[in-house]
């Protein structure tokens, strides 16, 4: 199910995400985006006072997500 939603949307992504914008694609809300970088789940920079999220980080998290809800399974 994400592989669909990623490989949906993934040409129209810039390379660096605002929280916002990872929010909507993943359907979660900011602060929890806010939060997976706060804890360092994902990976991000700050550029000026806002953080940003790299499109290969946040693909790369994705599969690690996928790939933990799968071994979760067995």
């Amino acid at each position: 199910m994400i592989d669909q939603r990623v490989s949906v949307g993934i040409n129209k992504l810039p390379e660096f995400l605002k929280p916002d914008e990872v929010a909507a694609y993943l359907g979660v809300s900011r602060n929890t985006v806010y939060r997976w970088c706060k804890a360092g789940e994902i990976e991000s920079v700050k550029v000026r006072k806002t953080l940003r999220i790299q499109k290969t980080t946040l693909l790369g998290w994705i599969a690690k997500q996928e790939r933990a809800s799968v071994e979760s399974l067995d």
